[in-house]
């Protein structure tokens, strides 16, 4: 129920054996699953896809982590083997994974799941010396003694750690962060998003705007002079409504759906024409 993340649009065939719910695949997986809610369930091709990328997930990227019991990450796959690598990008996945345990029963066991997801993805930035998280991070595989503390090891190298140290202001982790809190209405989603914000104004803020950083792993800053159009529309746009009242929450997700760029669709009762299914795309062997 995996596919890759490129696809030749001629022939229907894949190019390449990546897979990943980071970047270049992440908007595929966040709007069959969207797509699915916009049509109340009623579009049976989305919904057998969406049964299809849970399963995969669950069975192909899913990894627990062995430093802290309540969070898991996203692995990618190449050549069907697992790289224990995430993308923040990949961190829409526990607030997308949420709307679709809330809204479709059937799927409720997948909320379990996000949640672990969410303190993973949290933890890419609480455990960088900025609170910023990396665009791409991994983690320790072995578990460390609690003595020693459970996030670092023996080289002080934090149990998620910078792969690609950079960080752009993506909204990611806010995003499900906000989906936590409307659905749980648990504080400790406020909380989580308060410590992100703090560390945006302290080291991204300049004096005429904001501007993401070239290194999350120094306590300096590492301006790259560049703000990203998805700050405003997405990164503060969730910071916002988080701080929202939850009790009336300007958007319910029943009757609003935010596509990937942050902005909200109303639910209609438009029911989406029957699509026709193609041959071709379910005969294809190259679902991992």
């Amino acid at each position: 129920g995996l596919f890759p993340h490129l696809i030749n649009v001629n022939t229907g065939s894949p190019i390449g054996d990546h897979v990943t719910w980071g970047g270049m695949g992440d908007s595929f997986y966040e709007y069959l699953i969207k797509q699915l809610v916009v049509s109340k369930g009623k579009d049976p091709i989305k919904a057998e896809m969406v049964s299809q990328i849970i399963t995969g997930l669950q069975k192909k990227l899913l990894v627990d982590s062995p430093s802290d019991p309540n969070a898991s990450f996203l692995a990618n796959l190449d050549g069907g083997n697992q790289t224990l690598q995430m993308d923040e990008l990949a961190c829409f996945a526990p607030g997308t994974l949420l709307l679709a345990a809330r809204t479709f029963p059937e799927h409720k066991e997948i909320e379990t799941i996000a949640k672990r997801l969410m303190y993973g993805c949290y933890s890419a930035w609480d455990l960088t010396v900025t609170g910023l998280a990396p665009e791409i991070f991994s983690w320790e595989t072995e578990h460390h003694d609690r003595s020693r503390g459970v996030y670092y090891d023996e080289e002080n190298r934090p149990a998620v750690y910078p792969i690609h140290p950079s960080y752009i202001l993506r909204p990611e982790t806010i995003e499900s962060l906000y989906y936590f809190y409307v659905f749980t209405k648990d504080p400790i989603y406020q909380d989580m998003a308060w410590d992100i914000f703090s560390s945006l104004y302290t080291y991204c803020r300049s004096r005429s705007g904001y501007s993401g950083v070239k290194r999350v792993d120094v306590p300096m800053l590492t301006w790259d002079d560049r703000e990203e159009s998805f700050f405003f529309a997405e990164t503060l746009k969730y910071l916002y409504l988080i701080f929202d009242d939850p009790r009336k929450p300007r958007f319910p997700f029943d009757k609003w759906v935010f596509n990937t760029e942050a902005h909200p669709l109303r639910i209609t009762n438009i029911v989406p024409p029957s699509e026709i299914r193609s041959p071709k795309l379910y005969r294809q062997q190259w679902m991992y």
